[in-house]
């Protein structure tokens, strides 16, 4: 006895329980379950018409998200949105809400901070700012944020092994 397939409505419904979905992402999962372009187009217009689905909901949703447990500069989360077939305006005023995104900043230091350790043992600044500086931006930060958070976490550097060095010296004596 087969079963017979649910209808797209119920299929998208079931798709979006995981987690919340942009329109193009469950477009694209209806399409590869085989429903046709009209009951595609019929489930996605009830979905919205219940506010189960609203890519400004889930755009705010997915940068509420990434800053709280993955932080990433404006430039990745842009990809990003843009990548879950989130259209330009509404990642333009998502990505404009300062308020939703935090002082990147701030963001930058806290990452650097924490893969600190993995970079510390750079032969120099220059390698230094190259790994942790790519790093960084990889996370979309620019260079214009990442810059002082290097500067900062160098010194730190630096000023840890000069301590280091003092206190075998003392201990040497």
């Amino acid at each position: 006895m087969t079963r017979a397939k649910p209808s797209a409505v119920q299929a998208a419904a079931r798709y979006i329980e995981t987690r919340p979905r942009s329109i193009a992402e469950v477009r694209v999962h209806l399409g590869r379950k085989g429903y046709d372009d009209d009951a595609i187009d019929v489930a996605i217009a009830r979905l919205q018409e219940v506010e189960l689905l609203d890519d400004a909901s889930f755009a705010r949703l997915w940068v509420d998200n990434r800053q709280t447990h993955h932080p990433r500069g404006s430039a990745a989360l842009r990809n990003e949105l843009y990548r879950k077939g989130i259209d330009r305006a509404i990642i333009d005023a998502t990505l404009s809400d300062t308020a939703l995104l935090g002082d990147p900043a701030t963001q930058a230091m806290s990452l650097g901070r924490a893969a600190l350790r993995k970079y510390a043992n750079a032969p120099d600044r220059a390698t230094f700012w190259r790994r942790l500086g790519g790093y960084l931006q990889r996370r979309g930060f620019t260079f214009e944020v990442v810059e002082p958070v290097l500067t900062t976490l160098w010194s730190e550097l630096e000023q840890s092994r000069d301590r280091d060095q003092n206190d075998d010296l003392s201990a040497e004596t």
